[in-house]
């Protein structure tokens, strides 16, 4: 049988990967850091900004304060996609959709 002769296994079998991916991203916790750890970003698998840590002497110069966050958030952002891609990836290597092997 292949795909359009059993289009509700196709759904079903499309929200079951959606579903494995949504956990997949649930648990992505990234950190990323510049300046030496002057300033530390930590992001989830949504491209969400979870926390945001600045040591007391990144304060002294607003514009290096500046180029410290957006590096470090640019970073936890490049970390958050590709763990993202390699965590999905994994995820659905296996799902099988009605009248396809999963290997």
């Amino acid at each position: 049988m292949s795909l359009t002769e059993d289009p509700i296994g196709m759904i079903k079998a499309a929200y079951q990967a959606k579903r494995r991916i949504e956990e997949v991203i649930d648990q992505i916790d990234v950190e990323a850091s510049a300046g030496g750890g002057m300033v530390t970003v930590r992001m989830n698998g949504h491209m969400r900004i979870v926390s945001i840590s600045i040591a007391p002497e990144a304060t002294e110069d607003v514009e290096v304060l500046e180029d410290l966050v957006r590096a470090a958030c640019n970073e936890a952002c490049r970390r958050a996609q590709a763990e993202g891609q390699e965590r999905v990836k994994g995820a659905t290597a296996n799902l099988a959709f009605p009248g396809q092997s999963p290997f």
